[in-house]
């Protein structure tokens, strides 16, 4: 199992990963779930940068300014798909 919240203020996301362990029973010829206890095996909290803020990316923009319609600086070629 594996879950992500994100929270506004401050700009974070909280990711956990965990699994279950269900009881089941059967109720008339249908197995359901009697009982379920969530563990958690390991929790991450990040601080959301904005896109571009880190120096490895770079921000994506309208399809003319895109890093990745400019011309090839190998050929002059352009490298839209």
């Amino acid at each position: 199992m594996r879950a992500g919240i994100l929270l506004k203020s401050p700009s974070t996301q909280d990711t956990r990963w965990g699994r279950y362990v269900d009881e089941f029973e059967e109720r008339e010829g249908v197995w359901k779930i009697l009982h379920r206890v969530v563990i958690s095996e390991w929790t991450d909290v990040n601080t959301i940068k904005p896109n571009g803020t880190d120096e490895l990316y770079t921000q994506g923009r309208p399809i003319q300014e895109d890093p990745s319609c400019r011309p090839s600086s190998h050929d002059g070629s352009h490298t839209a798909f």
